[in-house]
């Protein structure tokens, strides 16, 4: 009788993409709202006051998508005028239509903008990792992860199992520890893990010992969630407006602790910032008829 279940979680994030909005939706009942909490500061993003404040207008509904999208293009204005990197960056560059034709070019000046270049050492191969990071709501097109590592490997000059070749794991392996979503890097013919609980920091496999793995200098918005990078370019193509939505975006852009790029057509923008993602898992209004019968 004295069991306390707690919750965490962004409501505002991106929803499972098959249980539906089950974090929104306990957040949303009326009966529950004396037992939430909300966590207002933002650690992870603290070094940069225009994201974290851009990131609280996109999240908030009392802004209307006019409102949301002025804020993006102050912050990126912001960010122009002022010292480079003194407080992170914030930058929004309207490619219009034509954004995949100009992927490789823009990719490749972001990146020298951001000093990024192929590792020398193991450790600089494994800090990598958390350093920067491309994220699209896409895995095919030329706007999509696929692609966008192909650009990344052309770029660096590292092809698949050469030193500095990043992966991440897709799947749960117990025989291994490890899980879907970590992530690695090649050096040495070998793929080494960043691991706090061993000695050394470092779990190293040969590359048959792995399970399933993709190339991870790119990955979708939708894996990046509970990840955090240095430096994040996100990519909002004009063929993944589906998929384009307020929600998608704030987890695009929380996911970077110090500089945010985003590019995209100036439509592709004004259209993610108006949407809203709906899907209801039936939660809040089962919770609703628990507590009426209570």
């Amino acid at each position: 009788d004295e069991c306390r279940v707690v919750f965490m979680g962004d409501a505002n994030q991106l929803f499972s993409v098959e249980a539906g909005s089950v974090f929104a939706e306990i957040c949303a009942t009326k009966e529950l709202k004396g037992n939430i909490a909300v966590l207002t500061d933002n650690f992870r993003s603290k070094s940069n006051p225009r994201l974290v404040n851009t990131a609280a207008k996109i999240s908030d509904d009392r802004y209307s998508p006019e409102e949301k999208f002025a804020a993006v293009l102050e912050a990126d204005r912001g960010s122009r005028q002022e010292i480079p990197g003194l407080w992170g960056s914030f930058y929004f560059t309207d490619t219009g239509k034509k954004l995949g034709r100009k992927l490789p070019e823009i990719i490749s000046k972001t990146f020298s903008q951001w000093s990024i270049g192929a590792p020398e050492t193991l450790s600089e191969a494994v800090a990598s990792l958390d350093e920067y990071k491309i994220l699209t709501p896409v895995l095919e097109g030329e706007a999509g992860v696929h692609n966008c590592n192909n650009i990344v490997s052309d770029l660096l000059g590292i092809k698949k199992g050469d030193n500095g070749y990043p992966v991440m794991i897709t799947g749960n392996d117990y025989r291994t520890g490890l899980s879907n979503g970590d992530c690695g890097v090649f050096w040495g013919g070998v793929v080494h893990f960043p691991a706090l609980s061993v000695a050394g920091g470092i779990r190293s496999f040969n590359p048959a010992e792995l399970p399933q793995w993709e190339c991870a200098w790119c990955m979708t918005i939708h894996k990046s969630q509970g990840s955090g990078f240095k430096k994040v370019l996100v990519i909002l193509p004009e063929y993944g407006e589906k998929l384009l939505c307020c929600e998608l975006f704030y987890t695009a852009i929380t996911r970077s602790k110090q500089h945010i790029s985003i590019i995209g057509s100036t439509e592709s923008l004004k259209k993610t910032l108006s949407r809203r993602m709906m899907r209801f898992s039936g939660l809040q209004s089962k919770i609703s008829r628990i507590s009426a019968d209570a």
